[in-house]
């Protein structure tokens, strides 16, 4: 069973990635109440659901009704990337339109939760409020890791489009997403449809808490989440750099080496190791200059990542660490 997006040539130009903090949070409160979660969130969802308070439980109320999930939560991304909290209160803006839609489906499956009887205001405004402060309590500590493996993704993507093109691109989302005579096609989705979004741009959003989705609004692009790369990490905690590579290449340099298993900005390292950026930047210079690592323009930030020298020079010495 599968959606065929119909398009033209020009929407295979227009292709684009666009990571959505509120698609990820609100993936996040799907993995909290889903009956048969993955193994990667475990530790997640059950710490929370253990101290589970009055907001999240009416959060919860809203995405867990079966094949649903609100189009107040699932917008079709920006363009322009927002802070994750001005993006979370932007849902106190949601059309007319969408928001009755909800209420709607509320109304029929969830009669009696607080939602149902509220008005558009009162709706858009609390879902907004809760959306923020669950964020910040929950999610924000994790954030940053959150944004790396996005990040990696993407930058993983665009290398196979500049090297295979968009239809390999499209394999590499995932087994359920493939590319037919001029249709994306979605698996995973009952029954067989064809959606026709000719003329308007693709979003591919990558997501840490959930898998293939898609949002479709008239006149705008198509949204399509997808399991980003390296989405099975989230949880790990650091590698430690071993005392051989420490002896090779300098304690501080093996320290930096053993971060760079996901992208990070000299800013995101310096904090993470308490080292004056400065420091940092320098030690990056070196492994740079070495091709142990490289950097990544990502927008206006430069995102240092392993090379596959690197790579496997750290693996190597993970392997010997543990021989020992």
């Amino acid at each position: 069973m599968a959606i065929h997006l119909s398009l033209e040539t020009q929407d295979l130009l227009q292709v684009r990635f666009a990571p959505s903090t509120l698609w990820e949070t609100t993936g996040s409160l799907h993995v909290l109440g889903d009956r048969q979660p993955t193994y990667v969130h475990q530790r997640f969802r059950s710490r929370l659901l253990r101290r589970a308070d009055r907001d999240l439980l009416s959060l919860l109320e809203l995405t867990t009704i079966s094949g649903w999930i609100p189009d107040t939560l699932t917008p079709i991304p920006g363009g322009t990337r927002a802070s994750a909290v001005e993006e979370l209160a932007a849902v106190a803006a949601t059309p007319d339109e969408s928001v009755d839609a909800d209420l709607a489906v509320l109304g029929r499956h969830r009669p009696r939760s607080s939602w149902a009887g509220m008005t558009r205001v009162e709706f858009r405004e609390r879902l907004a409020e809760m959306l923020v402060r669950y964020w910040r309590a929950e999610l924000e500590q994790h954030w940053e890791r959150v944004e790396a493996i996005w990040a990696s993704d993407i930058a993983h993507r665009q290398r196979i489009q500049s090297r295979h093109g968009l239809e390999t691109t499209f394999h590499s989302l995932g087994n359920a997403i493939t590319y037919q005579s001029s249709s994306l096609v979605l698996g995973c989705f009952p029954g067989v449809s064809t959606l026709d979004v000719g003329g308007h741009r693709v979003l591919l959003v990558p997501s840490v808490f959930q898998g293939q989705g898609l949002a479709t609004a008239p006149g705008q692009p198509a949204g399509i989440s997808y399991p980003a790369r390296g989405a099975g990490t989230m949880w790990e905690t650091e590698l430690a750099a071993s005392r051989e590579l420490g002896a090779l290449i300098g304690r501080t340099r093996a320290r930096i080496l053993s971060e760079l298993g996901l992208p990070r900005t000299t800013t995101q390292l310096a904090r993470s190791l308490e080292l004056a950026p400065a420091t940092v930047s320098a030690h990056l210079g070196a492994l740079a200059a070495s091709g142990l690592a490289r950097g990544v323009r990502d927008g206006r930030a430069v995102r240092y990542e392993l090379t596959a020298i690197g790579s496997q020079l750290l693996d190597a010495s993970e392997c010997h660490e543990q021989s020992a």
